[in-house]
């Protein structure tokens, strides 16, 4: 079973997630064959707890950060957003 720790080590890929009205930020843990993305959620601040939802490739965008900006911001309740995602256009992604 992979934790949070080990993801961090590994192909986790931080991103966005577009589910309207909503905007996730989140990671991505595996794409599968069919088309859906499984992606953990984290809660925020605490990051260690969270939940996997699973949504079509269209609706997930890769971020220019690691996962320690992620979980940065998440700790600090979104504050420092504008560090992981800098180009806000993307927000309007699929809206």
């Amino acid at each position: 079973m992979k934790t949070i720790a080990s993801l961090a080590k590994t192909t986790a890929i931080g991103g966005l997630v577009f589910l309207l009205p909503l905007v996730l930020i989140g990671y991505e843990v595996e794409r599968l064959t069919d088309g859906w993305v499984a992606v953990y959620l984290p809660g925020a601040p605490e990051t260690r707890s969270g939940s996997v939802a699973y949504f079509t490739n269209d609706r997930v965008v890769p971020l220019d950060t690691d996962f320690a900006g992620i979980a940065s911001c998440l700790k600090t309740l979104g504050r420092g957003s504008s560090k992981i995602i800098s180009d806000t256009s993307r927000l309007q992604r699929n809206v």
